[in-house]
């Protein structure tokens, strides 16, 4: 309750309080800004705050930059890692095969990360501004130190269990379904993308291209912080208890599954079968969606919490603005039969007239 905040009414290019998710590139970290907004939602409506979210941010940036200055007493600051090498097939992938047509090949994919300082975690996710290769000691020093929690991209969902109980939040607040998947499209640039995976032949190129010194010098100080932060986050559920951890991650996998069966093929992403057609997105308040591709199936997520008793030791959401999100056609019908249980005074008013905010 401590980080939540009346949210500015423009966008401010810099954040000093408030809840804070700092996105590096291909990190799975759409899914990630999804379960950031789901929290800082269900936050604003616990404590009855008279707007639709709490004051958060969750955008791609540098966190020395975005995040400068930062009220590290009224702000809660988290991020996610993803195994370096990994990490750079899937951004070359994304964004030069996928979006631009290039050929994998080894020289063009070390040309691409070599050309691409910038989406190192140590660029992106360190709160020190200055040369990172200057002292790159102290900027790895930075991100384990500066971030009140770090998830693990190849270990998610045990990431956001320990980041629940840490925060005192409940299973209901983390429950979330995939952003991306491989085979759908991408709707996070200015249309629907097929989202294009390695062949096998490619990815015994993509093989040879990883283990040349040139690469493995290029992901060094990356591969340095992702093992300090695998080591953080076994430390963390030690420090939890594990008969505590792996209880609360049965009853979360449960929901994880119940939600896959019940809320993957109702809901509607910006970019679902294709998009619209000719590769436009569905805007917003066409989607099941919190935020652009993030937070989906929101509606869906918070009857599977109800139904399994996930919103304990909290209490259930109110909903006072619920036009806040996207409202496809699942989430209006959700929507509306919760608003009828809780005998809404906005129940029986049409879709247009329930408020989004103050």
């Amino acid at each position: 309750s401590a980080f939540c905040f009346q949210p500015p009414s423009h966008h401010a290019e810099t954040l000093t309080t408030g809840l804070m998710f700092a996105k590096p590139k291909k990190v799975g970290g759409s899914t990630a800004a999804g379960v950031h907004i789901r929290i800082a939602r269900n936050i604003a409506d616990r404590l009855g705050k008279n707007f639709a979210l709490c004051k958060s941010r969750w955008h791609h940036g540098y966190t020395s930059q975005v995040f400068r200055g930062r009220n590290v007493s009224e702000s809660l600051l988290w991020t996610l890692l993803r195994d370096p090498t990994s990490r750079e097939i899937s951004q070359f992938y994304h964004f030069s095969v996928s979006r631009h047509g290039t050929k994998p090949s080894v020289e063009n994919f070390l040309n691409y990360v070599g050309d691409k300082p910038h989406f190192r975690y140590m660029e992106q996710a360190s709160s020190l501004e200055g040369n990172v290769r200057a002292d790159p000691l102290k900027h790895v020093k930075s991100v384990l130190h500066d971030n009140d929690f770090i998830g693990i991209t190849e270990r998610f969902d045990e990431s956001l269990v320990a980041l629940s109980l840490l925060w005192g939040l409940p299973l209901a607040d983390i429950l979330y379904l995939s952003a991306k998947r491989h085979g759908g499209y991408d709707g996070g640039g200015k249309g629907c993308t097929l989202i294009q995976s390695p062949t096998d032949k490619e990815r015994e190129i993509l093989g040879e291209a990883t283990s040349t010194k040139e690469f493995q010098k290029i992901v060094e100080w990356d591969n340095v912080v992702y093992s300090l932060a695998n080591k953080s986050l076994d430390m963390t559920i030690d420090a939890i208890g594990h008969d505590k951890f792996s209880h609360a991650m049965t009853r979360y996998q449960h929901a994880k599954k119940m939600a896959m069966e019940k809320c993957s093929d109702e809901t509607i992403f910006p970019c679902t079968d294709g998009g619209k057609g000719d590769g436009d997105k569905y805007k917003l308040p066409e989607t099941d969606c919190l935020d652009s591709d993030m937070g989906c199936g929101y509606a869906c997520l918070d009857d599977i919490a109800t139904e399994l008793g996930l919103w304990k030791p909290l209490r259930e959401l109110e909903y006072r603005y619920p036009g806040a999100f996207g409202l496809g056609a699942a989430t209006r019908e959700r929507m509306g039969e919760r608003l009828q249980k809780l005998g809404s005074p906005y129940a029986n008013k049409t879709v247009k007239k329930w408020p989004s905010g103050p």
